[in-house]
């Protein structure tokens, strides 16, 4: 009996981080449509960009565990999270990749979004247990976005969720 009900709060806490990640993002892409736009209009990344590009691209990377993908068509590249190793990657058509960003705070990258008007790549951070950067002291303790120049991967901002709410995360 006592091991079902801790399997059922385990669940709710699930659920209550995937509210988090979910309502933060809600706040990131609701402030970012507020910032002043540029003059110059750029435009998101569509299925018509990525005309010419081979329908498979064949990766070969050990313990990636990708587990978002998301396409800037303004340099024709892929950029993807790792579940495991938490870093973005980058993805060229041809499959040649480059750690694009590998910063100290991102444990297992569970999301990412390219926002080529302002030239920033959003990505989500947790750790369920699964990176080799888990340590006990982060493990289902941290929850945040990181903001990185699209054009360089250096760091803009990190917002750390956990704080808003720690006793559900």
């Amino acid at each position: 009996m006592n091991k079902e009900l801790l399997e059922l709060k385990e669940i709710g806490m699930m659920h209550k981080n995937l509210l988090v990640y979910l309502f933060s993002l809600l706040v990131l892409f609701t402030v970012a449509c507020k910032e002043k736009q540029s003059t110059e209009v750029k435009k998101e990344s569509s299925v018509s960009d990525t005309k010419g590009l081979p329908e498979l691209i064949s990766i070969k990377q050990e313990n990636l565990f990708p587990e978002g993908v998301s396409y800037d068509s303004s340099a024709n590249r892929f950029f993807i999270t790792s579940l495991h190793k938490g870093v973005i990657t980058e993805v060229k058509p041809d499959g040649s990749t480059k750690v694009f960003v590998n910063d100290e705070k991102l444990i297992s990258v569970i999301g990412i979004k390219t926002d080529i008007a302002r030239d920033r790549l959003i990505v989500c951070n947790s750790d369920p247990g699964a990176s080799v950067k888990t340590k006990q002291e982060t493990q289902k303790k941290i929850a945040g976005l990181g903001v990185y120049q699209l054009s360089t991967g250096t760091k803009i901002s990190y917002v750390d969720l956990a704080a808003l709410n720690p006793k559900d995360v």
